[in-house]
């Protein structure tokens, strides 16, 4: 599993994440939570650390910028919307999200 806006996976800060579409990403969950809870996540740097899948829901995103950016790596709700928008060129806060909570465990 790719983080790739994910600054603070390694310092352990970031414990959500959220994806689209929001159907594809529940099924991932879904199918990867029946063999094993723990997959390898790999941050910015290429480096690869374990996390163990711990919860997965459908909000809007725009639940997730108002409740949840701190669990998403973010000082700010402002600061999870600048990168949404970064990676997807828009904002839209009713569009469905698949938010998959994690632990980060010891390194790889």
């Amino acid at each position: 599993m790719k983080f790739g806006a994910t600054y603070e996976l390694l310092a352990g800060h970031k414990t959500l994440t959220s994806r689209i579409p929001a159907e594809r990403w529940y099924g991932w969950y879904k199918d990867v939570n029946l063999e094993s809870k723990i997959v390898q996540a790999e941050g910015l740097d290429g480096e690869k650390q374990p996390i163990r899948l711990i919860g997965c829901n459908i909000h809007k995103v725009g639940w997730v910028r108002d409740n949840k950016f701190w669990a998403e790596g973010f000082s700010s709700p402002q600061g999870f919307e600048d990168i949404w928008r970064k990676l997807y060129g828009r904002f839209d806060p009713d569009e469905l999200v698949c938010s998959i909570g994690f632990e980060v465990l010891g390194k790889a």
